[in-house]
């Protein structure tokens, strides 16, 4: 009887007849009435869960046998201590006994294993050195536009000072850009007829300006020209001397100076010297006048 009333008891009811629905209403969700289970299908079900939690227990316990150490111990993680150790992975005292009981070199390729293994299954590969070529998938399209090979910048190099392109011989730039100068000396000479037609004051000095720096860079190559000649012909008596036996003597800085000078007064006629030595009489006239002692004010010959 139980069993019948059981059976009768788990029949749905006959759903009531639904109101008659309009063509733009949606369909209401038929909702499927919940059988009840008798009491030899509840019986069925206890057994198939004892059967389960059997399976579960024997799993456990191959699970503990599985986690012996070699020390003995059979400590077993809960599983939110495992989940816990697989998000953030070893600790760092794990390691370094791991490492202890290992060796150095084991535990290095240890190491260097899993993270070939972690980068193999990200798939990034990686290049043995940093001038290796960067392995691409096959499966994608590669760009026209790609760099197989990492070329280091150009670097920017400047003739004039660089040793490949051979020393500098200045008397031979002189000679074969002789032209030049004649350039200079015609762009002079307009400049001063320009200065002297110009009437605007802002022009006048800069033209002014302009004709200054191009005798002032003159001056500076004359001087430097008298140089390179002093030295060569220093450089011709030595070698003249040497050849007599004599012992060569370098030319200082202040001997070169001196010949400098020399020089200099020999190019000059009389009056350009008297000239540099009228200046030169002023200049050491203003140096000895601030040695002076100045007169105090209100202490007048009264």
């Amino acid at each position: 009887m139980s069993s019948k009333s059981g059976r009768a008891s788990g029949r749905a009811a006959p759903a009531p007849p639904s109101a008659p629905r309009s063509r733009t209403a949606k369909p209401a969700a038929r909702r499927m009435p919940r059988a009840r289970v008798s009491d030899s299908e509840d019986s069925d079900h206890d057994d198939h869960h004892a059967i389960e939690s059997d399976e579960d227990d024997e799993e456990r316990m191959s699970v503990d046998a599985d986690s012996v150490d070699e020390n003995g111990s059979s400590e077993v993680p809960s599983d939110h201590d495992a989940e816990d150790d697989d998000a953030e992975g070893p600790s760092f005292a794990q390691l370094a006994e791991q490492r202890e009981r290992m060796g150095k070199k084991a535990f290095t390729e240890m190491m260097q294993g899993q993270r070939d293994k972690a980068a193999a299954k990200s798939g990034k590969s990686k290049r043995s050195n940093k001038n290796a070529p960067m392995e691409m998938s096959s499966k994608r399209p590669v760009s026209r536009k790609r760099q197989v090979v990492d070329v280091a910048a150009p670097k920017r190099r400047d003739p004039r000072f660089d040793n490949l392109s051979g020393k500098l011989n200045e008397d031979l730039f002189k000679k074969s850009y002789s032209f030049i100068d004649e350039y200079k000396e015609r762009e002079l000479a307009e400049l001063k007829q320009t200065l002297a037609k110009t009437k605007d004051r802002d022009e006048s000095t800069r033209l002014i300006q302009t004709i200054q720096a191009i005798e002032n860079r003159r001056r500076a190559e004359r001087e430097r020209e008298l140089q390179q000649k002093i030295k060569r012909e220093w450089r011709k008596s030595e070698v003249e001397k040497i050849k007599q036996g004599k012992k060569p003597f370098f030319l200082k800085k202040s001997e070169e100076r001196r010949l400098q000078l020399i020089s200099k007064f020999k190019a000059k006629s009389d009056k350009e010297l008297e000239k540099m030595a009228e200046k030169k009489r002023k200049r050491d006239a203003g140096k000895d006048r601030k040695f002076m002692p100045r007169r105090r004010a209100g202490t007048g010959g009264d």
